[in-house]
């Protein structure tokens, strides 16, 4: 077992992949991702207004007929 743990140690450990350079984005672009920023996370009145519109109405018809089943168990 300790022949195993000192063969594993000893062996070469694969070495990490190259990391690429990263070019810094130019002063003049970086208004550029500001402005994208504000436009994700503003507020967009229009679908704002789209969606309290919307009105869902959902039925479980499997809830129902416990329901109904339970009034006639009640009632009998």
């Amino acid at each position: 077992m300790e022949n195993r743990v000192h063969r594993e140690i000893a062996r070469e450990k694969p070495r990490t992949a190259p990391r690429h350079t990263v070019s810094s984005p130019a002063s003049a672009g970086g208004s550029d991702a500001e402005d994208t920023a504000d436009s994700i996370h503003g507020k967009n009145d229009p679908l704002l207004n789209l969606l309290k519109s919307v009105y869902v109405d959902s039925r479980d018809p499997a809830a129902e007929v416990r329901f109904h089943f339970l009034r006639l168990r009640l009632i009998n």
